[in-house]
């Protein structure tokens, strides 16, 4: 009763709480493969659920030296990869160029040849699904399930 709802009280007072620690630990948010499309919370963004660390990203211009850094302390299966892009006025913007497997980098790697761009690309989808910060989360989930 008043006990429970006391010591809950007061653990959330305390820190963020167990479902929000987890989140930390595993680095990624959770969502349950069983929710159905009306039960999501309505008005959350995609970036309500994004973890707070920055992606590993690898990037088209930094080579096998972006590859292996990327590949290193991990298991992350998959990494977009990136260009760096400047606007007319110099402002530098990081666009998302394509999606790379795991698998894929270490094969590249593993053949001991100069990871360039064209490299890069090659082994890489060129085409990936993505969605802003501001994407519903219901349209996202439904996208990704």
């Amino acid at each position: 009763g008043f006990a429970t709802i006391f010591a809950v009280l007061m653990g959330n007072f305390i820190n963020h709480g167990l479902y929000h620690s987890l989140i930390d630990v595993q680095s990624t948010p959770y969502l349950p493969d069983t929710w159905q499309d009306n039960q999501l919370p309505p008005g959350i963004q995609v970036r309500d659920m994004r973890p707070q660390n920055p992606p590993i990203m690898v990037s088209l211009k930094q080579g096998r030296e972006g590859v292996e850094r990327a590949l290193e302390g991990n298991d992350f299966t998959g990494f977009p990869l990136v260009d760096e892009r400047s606007d007319a006025d110099g402002t530098k913007h990081v666009v998302v160029a394509g999606m790379c497997d795991r698998k894929d980098l270490e094969e590249l790697l593993r053949s001991g040849q100069e990871i360039t761009e064209v490299s890069l690309k090659k082994c890489s989808n060129l085409h990936p699904v993505t969605v802003r910060d501001d994407f519903p989360l219901q349209s996202a989930y439904q996208l990704f399930k």
